[in-house]
């Protein structure tokens, strides 16, 4: 009975420990452009509190048509678009302190997006 008090007693301890490493945890990206694989992405909220004044990333909707926007530190802009309803979706979910990671095709046309809004991501 010893034994198994002290197991739970253990995991106990380290689902706290865990939760509060966690509880900490924040993200804060820089705008990654890769022209190898057609993707961009970085942290909306880190890059406006950056100094360089040179990165961004931002999605935008207008009607039933969006676009995605990425420029790096390097000064290399790539953007997507789309009028497929689940992207422009997805769009509209960007906020400012948002994570957005996009991929495109050849033709700019964005084959997926994805937006992120939680505690993780640095606040403007």
């Amino acid at each position: 009975m010893r034994t198994n008090i002290r197991r739970v007693f253990f995991t106990l301890a380290a689902a706290v420990v865990s939760a509060g490493a966690v509880a900490g945890l924040r993200s804060a990206s820089d705008v990654i452009i890769s022209d190898t694989y057609g993707w961009a992405y970085g942290d909306a909220g880190h890059v406006y509190n950056t100094s360089d004044r040179t990165q961004h990333i931002s999605c935008e909707v207008r009607g039933t048509n969006g676009s995605c926007y990425a420029l790096d530190l390097n000064g290399v802009f790539r953007q997507c678009y789309s009028s497929e309803a689940r992207w422009v979706r997805t769009m509209s979910a960007v906020k400012g302190d948002s994570y957005i990671l996009f991929y495109w095709d050849a033709n700019g046309y964005c084959t997926y997006v994805g937006v992120q809004n939680d505690s993780m991501t640095d606040r403007k």
